[in-house]
């Protein structure tokens, strides 16, 4: 059973607003980002096979499980994570194992330029 799902290797900015999981019965279709957290609509997964990652036990099957982040930028700037850290129980036994995820966001109050560039500040790498 999850019991937790966490951040690694989070900038102070990024935070983990809440975390689902698609199962088996899912239509297939990677997602790459929502408007909102919760989502109103789950598409293009079947919204039946969402539940909270909190509490959930997960089965083998060969059509796998999706695990949906919803997570926020809570400063400006250029952010990153390295991975999420999944802390689980099995047969009583409590276990934890980091997903290789390094994510990069650019996060601004306004739009990023069309150059593409973040606005970084002073002292940070120009990307």
């Amino acid at each position: 059973m999850i019991e937790s799902i966490e951040l690694e290797g989070a900038d102070d900015g990024l935070e983990l607003v809440g975390a689902k999981v698609a199962g088996p019965d899912r239509s297939y279709g990677a997602v790459q980002h929502f408007k909102t957290w919760p989502p109103k609509s789950y598409e293009p997964l079947e919204s039946s096979a969402v539940i909270d990652a909190e509490g959930a036990t997960i089965t083998p099957h060969r059509a796998g499980w999706e695990l949906l982040l919803g997570m926020k930028a809570t400063k400006e700037g250029y952010l990153t994570r390295e991975g999420i850290r999944v802390n689980y129980t099995v047969a009583g036994e409590k276990l934890s194992r980091v997903l290789p995820a390094t994510l990069f966001v650019c996060s601004s109050d306004g739009k990023v330029d069309r150059a593409n560039r973040c606005p970084l500040g002073d002292g940070f790498p120009d990307y």
